[in-house]
């Protein structure tokens, strides 16, 4: 089982269950070199990404290889890990990710209530009304007609009324039923 540098054991699932946090190269993360307990975090550009690391740069030029997310627990295992340095999110970085994290969380719970509150009015209003057919207008009436009309080999006037042409179609199924 490895070991800490002060001797405690790592569990292997430990180290191999960590998952690097999802960084992009051009994304600014707070980065330490060494312990993070010795300096103040820098501000560094990730340049690449790896499986586990990442290289960074420094707006002063210090560039780093290999560099491991902070909580990375094979951090703990030796110094010459450490010496490649450790990277983080920044405040802002984090303080969005929450941010997005309670919106989610609060459109959840809405869209939960909704769904509740569109249960029981379905459950309050009793059986649904079964909707009303809608009457065609003047003009679709007369146009179904006329093709009904033609359909059945009628002829008829241009300008028949509607009520003649009704009629006429009455006569003619009356005349030939199927």
């Amino acid at each position: 089982m490895p070991l800490t540098d002060s001797g405690q054991d790592i569990r292997q699932e430990t180290l191999d269950d960590f998952v690097m946090p999802r960084v992009i190269p051009g994304m600014v993360v707070r980065f330490w070199r060494g312990s993070i307990m010795t300096r103040e975090a820098v501000a560094a550009t990730v340049l690449e990404v790896g499986a586990r690391t990442i290289s960074i740069s420094t707006a002063l030029g210090t560039r780093g290889r290999d560099c491991r997310h902070r909580n990375d627990p094979k951090l703990l295992m030796n110094r010459d890990i450490r010496e490649d340095g450790c990277w983080d999110f920044t405040e802002q970085q984090v303080a969005d990710e929450q941010f997005r994290e309670d919106v989610s969380r609060r459109l959840d719970e809405i869209e939960d209530k909704l769904a509740r509150l569109t249960v029981d009015a379905h459950r309050d209003a009793g059986p649904a009304e079964q909707p009303k057919e809608k009457k065609p207008s003047g003009f679709a009436l007369l146009a179904r007609l006329r093709q009904e009309a033609v359909s059945l080999g009628l002829t008829f006037e241009k300008d028949i009324s509607m009520g003649d042409l009704q009629a006429l179609i009455d006569t003619h199924k009356a005349a030939n039923p199927k």
